[in-house]
């Protein structure tokens, strides 16, 4: 990734991760493991990763199905709970009738979706990467 970024001429202040189910995990452990990195997450319809602490710089959005059988939306509700005691700009949204894979197809093809990843921008008091 940091290649990539140095290659492409990547702003630093505004590098996303975005996943679905096992993608959503990979969101979180990504975020987990490189912190400093990544000016938002948006993982959806999946489980996050603790501790948390490492996430509170980090804008998060979360996004779950109210009626996902294949992982329950208290997953990201506890997440959200653990997020915002560590002081983390986090909001959860939950599509109340969809199931697994309805709420990654009604967040990527919302438009406001992406107007608020692309309004993120790293907050300053991180470290360069």
């Amino acid at each position: 990734l940091t290649d990539i970024i140095a290659e492409l001429r990547i702003d630093n202040d505004r590098v996303y991760v975005t996943g679905w189910s096992r993608g959503g995990y990979g969101t979180w452990e990504l975020a987990a493991t490189y912190p400093d990195m990544f000016a938002a997450i948006m993982p959806m319809s999946s489980r996050g990763v603790h501790p948390t602490s490492r996430l509170k710089d980090i804008h998060i959005r979360i996004y779950h199905g109210g009626k996902d059988k294949a992982i329950s939306v208290e997953s990201s509700r506890s997440m959200l709970r653990s997020l915002k005691k560590k002081g983390a700009d986090v909001e959860l949204i939950v599509y109340p009738e969809a199931g697994h894979g309805g709420a990654s197809a009604r967040a990527y093809s919302d438009r406001a979706t992406w107007d608020w990843l692309l309004e993120q921008q790293r907050k300053p008091n991180v470290l360069e990467h």
